[in-house]
Parts: structure tokens; sequence; C-alpha cells
């Protein structure tokens, strides 16, 4: 078995990313910020809800697009994933907890 490396750790991070995170205290279940984030930048890059539906189900690929994103540069990415890259970090600077996953990704590489 290969040993794990920082940069499956990163991937695993992102990955659960699409999931949902505790929120303190209440005992209730909270849309996590990375989660939000993307939507926020999916609704400002598309307004058709239908559209943004079809390309929410892409959302682990467009998490993987974004990782090369911020460790390899925008040249790695098509014109349209890199619209989306770029609002999606944008919102990701937004949120305090969400904007750590940039910084784990950055620190990664």
């Amino acid at each position: 078995m290969d040993p794990i490396t920082i940069g499956d750790v990163a991937y695993f991070v992102i990955e659960k990313g699409c999931g949902f995170l505790m929120e303190k205290g209440l005992g209730k279940f909270a849309p996590n910020p990375v989660d939000k984030a993307y939507d926020r930048a999916l609704e400002k890059w598309c307004r058709n809800n239908e559209i943004r539906n079809h390309y929410a189900v892409f959302k682990h690929s467009h998490f993987e697009a974004f990782r090369d994103y911020l460790q390899k540069g925008p040249e790695v990415c098509d014109t349209e994933v890199l619209s989306l890259c770029k609002l999606f970090e944008e919102e990701l600077k937004e949120i305090p907890e969400a904007y750590q996953f940039i910084q784990d990704i950055i620190a990664v590489h």
C-alpha cells in the first residue's frame, strides 16, 4: 500500500467539502461553507435554474478543476470552468471558514 501524501489528504478534504457539517451546539445539520460558496458561485455563473441544476451534478469534477486552478494556474482550465473557478474563489474568500480550504489547497502545492 502506498503511503498517504498531503495531496491525498487535501483531495479528501475537498471531496468531503460536498458533505455537511454539524452546527455548533444546536445538533442540527448546517450546509458546509464550501458547499454554500459553490452554490453561490454557480448561481452567479449561470442564472438559468435548469442549466445550473445540470452543472451542479459535476460538483466533484469542478472541485478537482478548482484544486488544479489554485495549484497550477488558470491555464489548466477551459474558459467555461475557469470563470466558475474564479467565482468560486471569490465566494470562498467571503466566508472565513471556507477560505481556509483555499489556504490548505495552496499549502499542499
